[in-house]
């Protein structure tokens, strides 16, 4: 009996590389827009070796699409940074939810427990022109979610921070 060919092999047996699979996928995603170029190479410059904390502009592509298929429109993100996937997140909301329903407007909650970072992750969302549909919450993703009220659904849950906390 055959074996299925692995991920890292076509149907006619032919070895892929990782790097050719990205490189496909990098081709045939969306494209991150400026504000979020500015973004990351900003906190490349401020926080070097933080930097590497950040979703890849391929994730973030791949958040935009999850957002884009499932048209969340409350969102609570764990773990913000300097605020790079939570302007992916918010890019995506705004574009699948282009109707303005005052009830009910898209909204994103994402938190950051550093204080100095939250700060630059505001800042961030307001140059990205966001302010308006992300709030920034300075205390940690288990406070957030202690404090946090079931009554206030959430249709989407991204968990970037210490994930085997959770």
């Amino acid at each position: 009996m055959d074996t299925p060919p692995s991920p890292a092999h076509t149907k006619d047996g032919q070895e892929r590389s990782h790097t050719s699979v990205y490189a496909y996928a990098a081709q045939n995603s969306a494209q991150e827009p400026q504000e979020l170029q500015h973004i990351r190479e900003s906190t490349a410059k401020e926080f070097p070796t933080e930097a590497l904390k950040m979703i890849s502009p391929l994730q973030g592509a791949f958040m935009a699409h999850l957002v884009h298929t499932q048209k969340p429109r409350r969102i609570l993100e764990l773990g913000c940074f300097t605020g790079y996937s939570a302007v992916w997140l918010a890019h995506a909301l705004r574009s699948c939810h282009q109707t303005h329903d005052l009830l009910s407007p898209p909204r994103l909650w994402t938190c950051e427990r550093d204080p100095e970072v939250a700060a630059v992750a505001t800042k961030n969302i307001v140059r990205a022109g966001y302010s308006d549909t992300v709030t920034v919450i300075s205390e940690s993703a288990d406070h957030v979610l202690t404090r946090w009220d079931p009554a206030q659904k959430l249709d989407l849950i991204f968990i970037d921070t210490n994930k085997s906390a959770y």
